[in-house]
């Protein structure tokens, strides 16, 4: 075991004793590291715990950073993605980019399950709730939040929705 081997030095699979390796090596387990983080199958300088921080990221490899922005993370933020500026899941969005795949960002910043549609209502408009949607062929998107005018959202027509 590792414990038999000299300071600096780790025990391998073949039990023999090998030098232990430095930030930014592949790694398999953490004893085979100096600091004993083996982070994304790289020695790490830190145990990088967060969902948004990796120790694999090109040209860092090694050093524990946050991810870019638009990574599910690991584990995942979904319905959320890492916002590319802190190593913690957001919990709002400003924009559908913030979300996950198959989610959408609703009027209170939250990543929300898009509802499906059909090719058939491509360019349809809809009401849900006080917000007017349009199909794009596989989701309902958000178009406009009727609230932020002090309208009501209706349907006079098949197909068709407005503020009014």
């Amino acid at each position: 075991s590792s414990a038999d081997c000299a300071a600096g030095y780790s025990c391998n699979v073949s039990n023999q004793c090998v030098a232990t390796l430095p930030n930014g090596s592949s790694c398999a387990s953490s004893s085979e590291c100096q600091t004993g983080n083996c982070v994304d199958f790289y020695c790490c300088d830190s145990n990088c715990g967060d969902s948004c921080d990796a120790c694999d990221v090109a040209g860092s490899e090694g050093t524990c950073i946050v991810t870019p922005d638009g990574l599910q993370g690991s584990p995942s933020c979904s319905p959320y993605v890492c916002d590319g500026a802190t190593s913690s899941c957001p919990f709002s969005c400003a924009s559908s980019a913030d979300c996950a795949a198959g989610y959408s960002c609703n009027v209170s910043n939250q990543c929300v399950m898009m509802a499906a549609c059909s090719t058939g209502e491509v360019g349809s408009l809809r009401c849900y709730g006080n917000v007017v949607e349009q199909c794009d062929g596989n989701y309902w998107l958000m178009l406009q939040d009727c609230s932020d005018t002090g309208q009501v959202c209706t349907e006079p027509t098949p197909g068709y929705a407005t503020c009014e």
